[in-house]
């Protein structure tokens, strides 16, 4: 593993894992923490490449030494074309760390490939729990004005998914020319009550909707507390939202946020056949065409 100065989740570099063609075992190695009960292990990660290869990505912990000597234990554990995020962008993990509260420990970072994935690695914190995690994938560009229903909506948290009304996870969605302000974006509720959660993006609430419009949208969520962490997908609040219930205070969404396109029907032509009928109604006559 190194340090790469491109494609970072923020600032201007991040931690980078390269594939080797004869196989390769990467682990990057924290310092020596102890965490206390509250805490959680947050970081970003991204893999590189769309076709699926041998690689697994695990997060292990190690009471013993840095080197993992012993039997780490294993916090979470990915594999490639299973729970590796989407290549476009980086997916932001969370895992809880009162199992080890009060003990020394390491973090360890382990990357396995067979000439697999190049996997990136951003802003690692260990803290106080962060909001919830929402994962899925990207709506694709569509040639109809139905409205979408956005599935398999992962939402994760330490301290549970708030589903009750009025709190349940929203998407909001707004067309590109409308205001990126609380009046301009519109919501719905999830359609369910469990992860995976699904959303309906709702055409009616829009003023319109035309061919070429392009559609903007995230998904928020709270976590069950008295005062809850707002979790967003894409984009960036203005300022820290109480709930999930977005007040102005939360706009202009910044940062990238997830769209499509609708596109423009293609044009049809069509061809009218006439024939011309004699006096009688029936179709004409060899007779007739020469009359």
């Amino acid at each position: 593993m190194g340090i790469s100065g491109r494609v970072s989740n923020s600032g201007n570099k991040c931690v980078v894992s390269n594939f080797t063609p004869a196989g390769a075992n990467n682990i990057l190695v924290s310092k020596r923490v102890v965490p206390a009960i509250g805490d959680s292990l947050v970081f970003y990660f991204k893999q590189t490449f769309w076709n699926v290869f041998k690689d697994t990505f695990k997060v292990l912990v190690s009471g013993t030494d840095s080197l993992f000597s012993g039997t780490p234990a294993v916090l979470l554990n990915f594999i490639d074309g299973q729970n590796y995020p989407v290549p476009s962008g980086y997916g932001r993990y969370t895992a809880s760390l009162n199992s080890f509260a009060g003990q020394t420990v390491w973090l360890g970072f382990q990357h396995l490939n067979v000439n697999g994935d190049n996997i990136r690695l951003d802003d690692i914190s260990v803290g106080q729990n962060g909001p919830p995690v929402i994962t899925f994938d990207s709506l694709f560009n569509i040639n109809n004005l139905s409205n979408r229903i956005l599935t398999n909506v992962g939402i994760t948290d330490s301290e549970g998914v708030d589903t009750t009304s009025g709190k349940k996870p929203r998407i909001y969605f707004k067309r590109m020319r409308d205001a990126n302000t609380s009046e301009g974006w519109k919501f719905t509720e999830a359609n369910n009550n469990i992860s995976p959660f699904e959303f309906t993006i709702d055409y009616s609430l829009l003023s319109e909707i035309n061919p070429g419009d392009t559609i903007q949208y995230f998904v928020v969520a709270q976590e069950i507390k008295l005062q809850p962490k707002v979790g967003i997908n894409s984009g960036t609040f203005a300022s820290p939202p109480q709930n999930v219930a977005l007040t102005s205070a939360a706009f202009p969404i910044g940062g990238v946020i997830n769209s499509y396109k609708i596109n423009d029907a293609p044009a049809i032509s069509y061809s009218v056949l006439t024939s011309k009928l004699n006096a009688r109604g029936d179709p004409p006559s060899s007779a007739d065409k020469y009359k």
